[in-house]
C-alpha cells in the first residue's frame, strides 16, 4: 500500500472513530492482578517449604549430620566387622523391611555415625538404625520409647551401647512392632537388651 492509497482508505473512515481514537484514555488496571500473582507465589514457596519440612522431620535433626557426599558405602554383610562398632548395629532385620541402599558411614573413628534406613512398602514405614558416640548423640533419654512431637513423627528408642548408642527411629509404635526386639537383640554386643 502507497502513500496515495493509504491517504484515500483513511478518507473512507468515519470522523467519530478517529476522535475516539485520539481522545481515548488507557484505563488502569487494578491491582488484583499483580498482588493476586505474587500471593499464589508466596503460597508455592510456602507449600515446597512445609513439604521438605514434614517430610524431614521424620528423622530428627541429628541425622543430617553430613553433606551425602561425605560419607562412605558399607555393604550390609560388611557392617558386623566395621569398627568401632559393627557389633553393635543388628545382624537380623525385622521381616518385611528392605535395606534402601547400601550402609552409610559419615566420619572416621571415634567421631563416625554409621546409619542405615530400611522400608517397609506395604506398611509405608520406614525404620531408621543410627550409632553414634555417645559425645555426639544428645540428651534424650536412653532406653526409653519416645513418641514424637515436633522434633520427629513416630516412635524412637536411643539403646545404651557403652561409649555408642544405638537409635532406632520408626513411624510406627516400636512396642507394637512384630520381631523388633529380636533385631535389636542380633547385635552381638546387645544379646541380653530387653524392652522391659
Amino acid at each position: 500500500m502507497n502513500a496515495a492509497q493509504f491517504s484515500h482508505a483513511l478518507g473512507k473512515v468515519n470522523d467519530k472513530y478517529i476522535m475516539e481514537a485520539i481522545t481515548y484514555e488507557r484505563k488502569k488496571k487494578s491491582g488484583w492482578l499483580k498482588w493476586g500473582a505474587m500471593a499464589a507465589c508466596l503460597c508455592l514457596v510456602a507449600g515446597i517449604a512445609v513439604t521438605g519440612i514434614l517430610r524431614s522431620h521424620l528423622i530428627s535433626p541429628n541425622d543430617v549430620l553430613h553433606e551425602p557426599e561425605q560419607y562412605r558405602a558399607i555393604m550390609w554383610e560388611d557392617v558386623p566387622s566395621t569398627e568401632p562398632f559393627g557389633s553393635l548395629f543388628p545382624t537380623e532385620i525385622i521381616e518385611g523391611y528392605v535395606l534402601e541402599n547400601d550402609v552409610a558411614l559419615y566420619g572416621e573413628g571415634n567421631e563416625s555415625v554409621l546409619q542405615a534406613r530400611f522400608f517397609n512398602e506395604q506398611l509405608g514405614d520406614e525404620l531408621v538404625v543410627t550409632v553414634y558416640a555417645k559425645g555426639h548423640y544428645g540428651d534424650e533419654p536412653l532406653d526409653e520409647v519416645i513418641y514424637g512431637g515436633h522434633a520427629f513423627k513416630g516412635s524412637m528408642i536411643a539403646i545404651d551401647g557403652g561409649d555408642y548408642v544405638i537409635r532406632y527411629l520408626t513411624r510406627r509404635d516400636i512396642i507394637e512392632i512384630s520381631g523388633f526386639e529380636d533385631m535389636v537383640k542380633s547385635a552381638r554386643q546387645l544379646s541380653s537388651w530387653s524392652m522391659a
